[in-house]
């Protein structure tokens, strides 16, 4: 795989988590929240502070924040997706099995990839509306096991990595979240582990992968690149995401170490 030209240099905002996989920016409260593999889910300050909002009691795999949401954590180990308000008090958004990672769409509802790695027919993102909290089934042909979820600004479709297939796909989507076409393979990244994502501002997409333990940024019409960052070294670095005033930092949660690291991005 070719080097990016992408350049960041990293270091660590919090340390000693519990392996936490997914990092995501509270923009209203100016904190990052990180789930952990014991069901600590957590608040960390810009000074690095770390706060434990709840428990679960679970293991809390992919975490959102949104306004009208609140926090949404994907509780892996009870098949919960929870929803906390900013005091750390939970309710039940809905029950789903294997349920890894959230993602609220262009009108509000919620997404959730669902892998069932020893029976892929099962494998799934489901789709939560918002004002009923009812669960669908979206979309569940040819996925193996699908992992991180993200809606471009562009909202023409929603692109979704498959680990074991080590693909980045997209499918699109009306502003409604209504499918309007065929699957499209997007790029095959290679023989790596890849879990979750971050759009920046071009529109390019960074990826974290975990096995081996490296960054991918990708540029919608090219080659997947290598990214070779400075700093700390990145451990089993899982899923981003943006943060900051103008959202001009990249946050990544490395469940290998149990840090949230954090580079400043390059003007584009």
């Amino acid at each position: 795989m070719m080097i990016s030209s992408l350049k960041l240099d990293f270091t660590i905002l919090a340390g000693g988590l519990s392996s936490p996989e997914c990092v995501t920016w509270r923009g209203w409260k100016g904190d990052l929240i990180a789930g952990g593999a014991d069901g600590s889910l957590y608040s960390i300050d810009m000074d690095g502070k770390v706060s434990t909002l709840a428990n679960t009691g679970g293991q809390i795999l992919g975490v959102v924040a949104d306004s009208y949401w609140g926090v949404v954590a994907c509780d892996v180990g009870n098949g919960i997706v929870w929803r906390f308000d900013d005091e750390g008090r939970s309710s039940i958004v809905a029950e789903l099995p294997n349920c890894n990672f959230a993602s609220v769409g262009p009108e509000g509802d919620l997404f959730v990839s669902t892998p069932f790695p020893d029976d892929t027919e099962r494998s799934a993102i489901m789709r939560i509306d918002r004002v009923s909290m009812a669960a669908t089934r979206w979309m569940g042909e040819d996925l193996a096991f699908p992992n991180g979820l993200l809606w471009p600004r562009s909202i023409d479709g929603m692109f979704v990595l498959d680990t074991d297939r080590h693909q980045l796909i997209r499918v699109p989507c009306d502003t409604n979240g209504i499918r309007t076409g065929d699957v499209e393979r997007v790029s095959f990244l290679g023989p790596i582990s890849v879990d979750g994502m971050c759009e920046l501002e071009d529109g390019s997409i960074v990826v974290g992968c975990y096995e081996p333990s490296i960054l991918v940024h990708y540029v919608r019409g090219e080659s997947p690149l290598a990214v070779v960052p400075e700093g700390v070294v990145l451990y089993r670095p899982t899923n981003l995401c943006r943060f900051g005033a103008e959202l001009r930092y990249l946050a990544v949660a490395c469940m290998g170490s149990g840090q949230i690291v954090v580079s400043e991005l390059p003007p584009i």
